[in-house]
């Protein structure tokens, strides 16, 4: 039975603002070329969606006192954050909101290795499961070029969501 058969009204609802996602569950959407920047305690669960596939996630981890420790979620430090700082020089609102939460919270990206989740070859849908050992501040990228006319390979949205442990 679809909705135009039962003819919903505004009327019909009985609890208007109510949650869609379980207390303590939260949403974050990195949108593709972009990037987020959020704050973990100890043993907060990430999990982390390519929802489209084929789009890489570098990731960033800041321990309380502000060094680079990508240890904190399970992760090794490989790579150089290039596309972290290349999405950083931007001009654009995004790129100016997390410098500037950055700044404030005296996090040098420049002193810090990033880790790379996923591939060009990653499926849809394809999930990667992490827990927080500390508190700290993440960095989540899902870095790409703006698509070109002539090639269909626009970068995505990650979707990562974080059930607290508190």
């Amino acid at each position: 039975i679809s909705c135009m058969d039962k003819n919903i009204t505004s009327m019909n609802i009985r609890d208007p603002g109510l949650r869609t996602l379980p207390p303590g569950v939260e949403r974050y959407v990195v949108k593709g070329g972009g990037l987020s920047v959020i704050s973990l305690d100890p043993d907060d669960k990430i999990e982390i969606t390519d929802t489209e596939g084929k789009q890489k996630c570098e990731v960033i981890v800041f321990n309380k006192d502000g060094k680079p420790d990508c240890s904190l979620l399970g992760l090794k430090e490989k790579n150089e954050p290039k596309d972290i700082k290349k999405i950083l020089s931007e001009k654009n609102e995004s790129a100016f909101q997390a410098a500037s939460i950055l700044k404030k919270r005296n996090l040098d990206i420049g002193k810090a290795k990033s880790s790379t989740l996923f591939s060009e070859d990653s499926k849809a849908g394809e999930k990667i499961n992490l827990v927080s050992k500390d508190n700290c501040t993440c960095v989540f990228s899902a870095p790409g070029n703006p698509m070109k006319i002539d090639e269909q390979n626009p970068p995505t949205d990650l979707l990562l969501m974080i059930k607290r442990s508190k």
